[in-house]
């Protein structure tokens, strides 16, 4: 019985795969066991049913808007090279293929599923989703500074928010000398490279990110797009917190700002997909400092995490339908994509 190469590549892969999902299954696993025996059940289906969800609309309205927004930067970082049609269901494809499936493929999924639809290359595509999480990262970073202080009473908080946006500003400035040099970068780090072996790893990352930050050598473009990306976060806080209003009706946007940084920062935990457990045991610790019970708190979170994936499910799934595409089909060829990136050109 002859053995088929590919049949073999595919149960290593397999394997590989489990290896490296199950560590954050488990963490995710117990995260929601903890989050859960913390709360009070019994009491959870009341606060369910007396919550007022008038604030619920607005609040999935506010979602849908920031979906929006954040294709309009995008397609701003992309040259207008697509229409927003196809930057929003290539997004929102994206960040549902991230609620189901480890490895944030979601990431990668936005770069394949648009250059089956578009003139792009798929390598033409990545260092626009590598410089939009990098800003996004130093926002997450600038609103966890700017909150902190306040959430705990250091005296003198309002200096020290200025101080973030300082340091968020000082960050920009940095990444706008570094588009201008690129070329003195570039041999920098070639330099280093030959120096330390281990950054070989690096490679399509440094050169997917240089090539990204081109749009700050165009100041029109790069305000456009930061405009777009601002008010996508803006229109996020107003989701978190409309949500929040539905359990805890005097709320302040303080506890959905901070929440939403601390939100950021936890994605860098391994877990199941869609940061599941994590996510919620961030929500009850947070919520304890406002003083708000963990029954609320597992509430709002569940509401929450309902809220997300039905509004990137419905046009998710209508962006794979209308492309012609079923999500275990693009699963396995994701996985090739990332499994071999020599051959993700077109």
């Amino acid at each position: 019985m002859r053995i088929n190469p590919k049949d073999l590549r595919r149960n290593d892969l397999r394997r590989n795969d489990l290896r490296r999902i199950l560590p954050g299954i488990l963490i995710s696993l117990a995260l929601l066991v903890f989050v859960f025996w913390s709360a009070d059940l019994e009491a959870l289906g009341d606060v369910l049913l007396r919550a007022d969800y008038r604030y619920l609309l607005p609040a999935v309205l506010c979602f849908v808007g920031l979906l929006m927004a954040r294709a309009m930067a995008w397609r701003t970082l992309l040259e207008e090279k697509a229409t927003f049609r196809q930057a929003f269901f290539a997004l929102t494809e994206g960040y549902f293929i991230n609620n189901i499936f480890p490895f944030r493929l979601g990431d990668v999924a936005r770069a394949f599923l648009l250059s089956r639809t578009t003139p792009l290359r798929f390598w033409q595509i990545v260092p626009t989703i590598v410089i939009e999480r990098a800003l996004d990262l130093l926002i997450v970073v600038c609103l966890f500074l700017a909150t902190l202080p306040f959430v705990v009473g250091i005296e003198g908080a309002e200096n020290k928010a200025i101080l973030a946006g300082l340091i968020v500003g000082m960050a920009l400035l940095t990444l706008v000398v570094i588009a201008h040099q690129k070329a003195r970068v570039l041999a920098i780090y070639r330099r280093l490279h030959t120096r330390l072996p281990f950054l070989q790893r690096l490679d399509s990352q440094v050169e997917a990110f240089l090539q990204g930050i081109t749009i700050f050598t165009q100041p029109l473009r790069f305000l456009k797009m930061l405009f777009w990306q601002q008010l996508a976060w803006a229109l996020t806080i107003l989701h978190y917190f409309l949500l929040l209003m539905v359990f805890v009706p005097g709320a302040k946007i303080l506890w959905a700002t901070f929440l939403l940084s601390m939100a950021g920062l936890g994605i860098a935990v391994p877990s199941a997909p869609g940061g599941l457990g994590v996510i919620e045991t961030i929500i009850v610790f947070v919520f304890g400092l406002f003083a708000i019970n963990k029954t609320q708190a597992l509430a709002y979170a569940l509401l929450l995490r309902a809220a997300n994936l039905f509004t990137t499910a419905v046009p998710g799934l209508y962006g794979l339908m209308a492309d012609g595409e079923s999500i275990w089909n693009v699963y396995r060829q994701l996985r090739t994509q990332t499994t071999q990136p020599e051959e993700s050109g077109r």
